[in-house]
């Protein structure tokens, strides 16, 4: 629906009169003008038909409302950066007094090999390790086996032999730390990490 708006002059009692004849070309929608005419409880005058505001002399339309724009929303953050393979540390474990491969170490071998691959990786370096169960010379020597196990199959995978590099720690960097003489199966493990 469109109001009429209307002028207020000194002569306030032609009000009904211009309400009723206002020209349609002058409507305009309430809320246009800033200075309507305005009562005791400081509230916008109508029309005796309601439908107008009335307005002073002179009133003119307010200017356009600026509102600021809304802050840009914040940067997605960037996504955090890919693992140097550099970083990769590969876990394979081994039954007690053991150096075979199981099956599941195989598949972290064989990811190993795939990575190897995909990233051109210079080397690989495996280190062996033990729990404590047994004489610390022959723990030396299991975590040789067990690192020389891993080299192997790599190499089956196609590792050049010669990217790989082997090295046993026997018991001396325990993954748990432990007292002497306690199996642990998370310290039975050969660690692959590329070079």
């Amino acid at each position: 629906m469109i109001r009429k708006i209307i002028t207020a002059s000194s002569a306030f009692a032609l009000l009904g009169f211009a309400t009723a004849f206002a020209p349609a070309a002058n409507a305009q929608e309430p809320g246009e003008f800033c200075n309507p005419v305005v009562h005791g409880a400081n509230e916008p005058v109508y029309s005796a038909a309601g439908d107008s505001l009335v307005l002073h002399n002179g009133s003119v339309p307010c200017p356009p409302q600026v509102t600021a724009a809304p802050p840009a929303p914040a940067p997605a953050p960037a996504p955090a950066p890919a693992p140097s393979l550099a970083d990769s540390v590969y876990f394979v474990f081994f039954d007690f007094d053991r150096a075979n491969i199981t099956p599941a170490a195989q598949d972290i071998i064989n990811t190993v090999v795939t990575d190897f691959r995909r990233n051109n990786a210079a080397g690989v370096a495996v280190v062996g390790h033990t729990d404590t169960a047994g004489p610390p010379a022959y723990n030396q020597r299991l975590s040789e086996r067990r690192a020389t196990a891993v080299r192997d199959s790599l190499v089956r995978g196609g590792v050049p032999a010669g990217a790989v590099a082997t090295a046993g720690v026997g018991e001396e960097q325990p993954l748990i730390a432990t007292g002497d003489g306690v199996r642990e199966p998370s310290n039975r493990r050969a660690e692959i990490r590329f070079r």
